[in-house]
């Protein structure tokens, strides 16, 4: 009787332990507002300072609680596509070394690096990947920003037609992100976003500080004061997006579909080993 008693024993400790469930992950960082961005049906365009330590936290945030909700993502990095082999690398489980890029500017910042292995925390050994990476851009240096514009809207859709189920997160430039057209040092010209359809494009603000740039020559890189676009720092990342009704007073197309406010900022140093 104390053998069957042990067996049943063992044999319901063994039932506990198949069944027992998955440890949770960590809470995602709040961001208010959040589900109603998630909401909306489509892609995510961010327009970022990726030179900074708190943009592309944001972008981090954003995708761990497209992935509480079940969602796949895929991310797309305003990287040059000979980066993909290294973005492959990574999602296969290695530790590549960083090939180093032309210019040492903010998009390769220690920050953006940091949100590449926060998406990739949300994949599980053996089960379907819930975040990809993918470089998008495929522009080059001789054409007009016109056709640099239309490279990186064809890369978008190319990486949205691979995987139509997931929802693609651009982490990208605001100039990109604006959804009107622009002409500030050059003919007017479409960005990114504003050939685009079925996605909301977002504006990251906040309230001043520092980040990593470039002015011109690869020796004018550095940390840089940037001004703020909020008065008033926001004490938590909040969504606001814009009701469709509301235009700019000059009834200009609006620019973006809403806003992220975030606090201050600070300079993020790029990759180790950059060239």
């Amino acid at each position: 009787m104390a053998r069957v008693k042990a067996w049943a024993a063992a044999l319901l400790g063994a039932v506990t332990a198949c069944a027992a469930p998955e440890p949770k992950a960590p809470p995602c960082p709040e961001i208010l507002g959040i589900e109603a961005l998630l909401d909306q049906r489509g892609a995510i365009v961010l327009g970022a300072a990726p030179g900074t330590n708190e943009h592309p936290k944001v972008a981090a945030a954003l995708i761990c609680h497209a992935v509480a909700r079940g969602e796949t993502v895929t991310l797309a990095l305003e990287w040059p596509r000979s980066l993909q082999p290294w973005l492959d690398a990574k999602m296969a489980g290695a530790a590549p070394a960083w090939p180093g890029v032309g210019q040492n500017d903010g998009r390769f910042s220690t920050a953006v690096l940091a949100l590449v292995d926060s998406a990739l925390s949300h994949n599980a050994p053996g089960k379907t990947p819930r975040a990809l990476l993918v470089a998008i851009d495929s522009r080059a240096p001789s054409q007009t920003v016109e056709l640099q514009e239309s490279a990186l809207a064809s890369s978008f859709e190319e990486v949205r037609g691979r995987r139509p189920s997931a929802r693609v997160v651009a982490f990208v430039g605001p100039l990109h992100a604006a959804r009107a057209p622009l002409g500030l040092t050059v003919a007017p010209y479409m960005p990114m976003a504003g050939r685009l359809e079925r996605v909301t494009s977002l504006l990251i603000q906040d309230s001043g500080g520092a980040a990593w740039m470039c002015a011109g020559p690869k020796d004018a890189c550095g940390p840089k004061p940037i001004a703020g676009d909020l008065l008033q720092p926001a004490l938590v990342p909040q969504v606001k997006l814009l009701r469709s009704e509301i235009l700019p007073q000059d009834g200009a197309p609006r620019i973006y579909d809403g806003v992220i406010e975030i606090g201050p900022v600070s300079p993020s140093a790029p990759i180790a080993g950059l060239k």
